[in-house]
Order: structure tokens, then C-alpha cells, then sequence
């Protein structure tokens, strides 16, 4: 039998990150077992990633070269999948990225097939594209059968590929409430950057109660707690609390999103894990990255960050009341999205065990 490789490493515990890897997964998830690459997760990332009894899982120290030494020993034509999201192409990932390199030239030898899933280049400070490390990568890429980047200026820093949706898109989509029924708006924040200004809470205060509705904070991400609280404390409010049993908290942020108006954050997957249930995301904060911005204007939804730094709480809270128009537009632009996606792992899923034939 051809075998299916697949890495499923990431940030824990990060629901966004567990989303995204459990949908490449289902891309390729059959009666057969996948040899899994998970680096140092624990426990809980097996069950949130969706990883069943009978997969072979490589977890640990050395783990990425006995993944790569099983796909040079194993028996067909392997279907060699790499992680989702996002890839640091610095100086300190050069020698993961000779490993993963090296993974897809076995694979090619093999006359497998190597898929690159939607994915986008770390842009932080302390994680730029080094030279050396872009080579390997850009390498990798060109032995590859498919390259997918979410955003176009990830595209152009490695320059081989094509764009797709973030593969968050390809969650499932959710019904949620009707919009008169709607009577939350969710607000999460990442806890490294500064809280926002006294007229940012006032404006979002009023713009609450004009639609009538409750603000609840809440974390996605496990390292952002603290600001769920901080802005809880703020608004006087009860946060959602947070659970260390990551599947019960993710069902428990999705029923959140399906009774938001909106979802106000800083976070990628929050606003779009909170689109599929039909809320309208919003990035304001002071002096957002550029992140946001660009995956979602790869899915035609653009105009949804607002830089806050110098806003009164007029105009706070007229952004959050214009942004109410966009349910339908939101809608619309994240069921094609979706839609996207499901082609993108309709192509993958065809070269499951098939091979050199398409």
C-alpha cells in the first residue's frame, strides 16, 4: 500500500493551529493509517489534530529524522503532506528545513507526490527570511507537485506557487443564529501586545449597547488568558472561562461565535473561526500588522482592520456599528472560500495512493 505522510506540528495549545491541522488531515484521512510528524507535542495536540489508534505517530527528539528514514523505507509511492499555517524561514530553522527538503526528495525519488498546503511566510522581527534558510525552502518547493501560499506576498518572498484561502476556510460552516438572535460580540486580544485605550473600551461599551448586546471576552490561544481577564476586569464582565480540555473549549468558542454579532481581534483564526459562524470580524486595534489584512483580502473580504491608535470612542464606536452591514458580504465571501479549499483537498485526496497518476 502507498502510505501518507504528514506533519502535524505546531503551536500548543492553539486552537486556530489545531483547526488548521486537523482539516489537512481529513484531506487524506481513509481506512489507512498516516505516518504522523508531530515534534514535541503532547498528548492533548494528538486528539485536537485528530490522529486515530493504528497512526503512526513521531513525536520527540530525532522524531523528523525517523519520519524521513520510514519514508525512504517504506513500500509505493508516498503522499508527503508538510504542516499548514505558518513557516519561519530564518537562520534558525535552516536545518529543519535541509530535513524537510530532504523528505521531499526521498519522496520524488519514490515517484511520490509532495503537497505544500496553504501556508504563509513569518513576518516578525525575530523571524525573517535568512538567505540560506529561503534557498532550501524555495528548493523544496520546486520538487514539489503543489505549493499553495494564503497571502500574495508570501508568493512573491519564495516565488514559486499559487494562492488558496488559509486552510482554516475549509472548517466546517456553521448555521449559527439568525442575526436578531445575535446578542454577543466576542472580543479577544494577544496578550504580547498593549491593551487598547480608554476610549476603545468606551467606544465598544457604546456600540453594545446600541445593538443591544453583551461583550465577553475570551482566549483562543492559551497564552492570552491574562488579557481575557484584563479586558474582562475592564468592561466588567465574565470572561468565558477558559478549559484544559481543548476540544470541550473549542466547542465551546465555536457556540460563542454562533450567537456573535461580531468578533473583534487581533488573531487570524479567532475572526476566521468566527466568520463561519456567520459573525462579521473586525480587526481594531492600535497599529495592527499586516496579517489580517492580507488573508483575508485573498478571500475578497477586505476593509476589516482599523488602526485604533488615535480613535475616539465615536469613532470606535462607529466601526463596530458599520462593520454590521457586512453579514451577508461575509457570508457570501467565506462560503467561496470554503469552497476553494475543498477543491484544494479534492486535488490532494486524488493522488492519495495513486501515485504518479493524477
Amino acid at each position: 500500500m502507498n502510505r501518507t505522510f504528514v506533519a502535524l506540528g505546531g503551536d500548543f495549545p492553539n486552537i486556530g493551529d489545531a483547526v488548521i491541522r486537523r482539516v489537512t488531515l481529513s484531506w487524506v484521512r481513509s481506512t489507512e493509517p498516516v505516518d504522523a510528524f508531530l515534534a514535541t507535542a503532547p498528548d492533548a495536540w494528538l486528539e485536537q489534530v485528530g490522529i486515530k489508534a493504528g497512526d503512526r505517530v513521531y513525536r520527540g527528539r530525532r522524531s523528523s529524522l525517523r519520519w524521513v528514514k520510514e519514508l525512504l523505507l517504506s513500500r509505493g509511492r508516498p503522499l508527503l503532506i508538510h504542516e499548514p499555517g505558518e513557516v519561519a524561514l530564518d537562520r534558525q530553522a535552516f536545518i529543519r528545513e535541509c530535513v524537510l527538503l530532504t523528505a521531499c526528495v526521498v519522496a520524488k525519488i519514490k515517484r511520490g507526490r509532495v503537497v505544500f498546503p496553504p501556508r504563509s511566510v513569518a513576518r516578525r522581527k525575530e523571524a525573517r527570511p535568512w538567505g540560506p534558510t529561503r534557498f532550501v525552502h524555495r528548493t523544496a518547493c520546486r520538487v514539489a507537485d503543489a505549493v499553495y501560499w494564503r497571502e500574495p506576498s508570501s508568493l512573491v518572498t519564495v516565488g514559486i506557487g499559487e494562492l488558496a484561502p488559509d486552510v482554516c476556510f475549509g472548517a466546517d460552516i456553521r448555521e449559527g443564529l439568525q442575526p436578531g438572535a445575535r446578542k454577543t460580540i466576542g472580543v479577544s486580544l494577544r496578550g504580547s501586545r498593549p491593551l487598547p485605550s480608554a476610549e476603545w473600551f468606551e467606544g465598544l461599551k457604546r456600540a453594545a449597547d446600541r445593538l443591544g448586546a453583551v461583550i465577553v471576552p475570551f482566549a483562543q490561544v492559551e497564552s492570552d488568558q491574562r488579557r481575557a481577564a484584563e479586558l474582562a476586569e475592564m468592561f466588567e464582565v465574565q470572561p468565558l472561562p477558559w478549559s484544559s480540555d481543548l476540544l470541550a473549549h473549542e466547542e465551546a468558542l465555536r457556540r460563542l461565535y454562533d450567537g456573535a454579532i461580531s468578533i473583534v481581534s487581533d488573531r487570524l483564526h479567532v475572526l476566521i473561526i468566527g466568520s463561519l459562524s456567520g459573525a462579521v470580524p473586525i480587526e481594531l486595534v492600535p497599529r495592527p500588522a499586516e496579517k489580517v489584512a492580507r488573508h483575508f483580502h485573498q478571500v475578497r473580504i477586505d476593509d476589516i482592520s482599523h488602526d485604533s491608535s488615535n480613535m475616539s470612542a465615536s469613532d470606535v464606536e462607529k466601526t463596530v456599528l458599520a462593520a454590521q452591514d457586512r453579514g451577508t458580504e461575509v457570508r457570501l465571501a467565506v462560503s467561496a472560500a470554503n469552497g476553494e479549499v475543498r477543491r484544494v483537498a479534492a486535488r490532494v485526496r486524488s493522488w492519495q495512493g495513486s501515485g504518479r497518476q493524477s
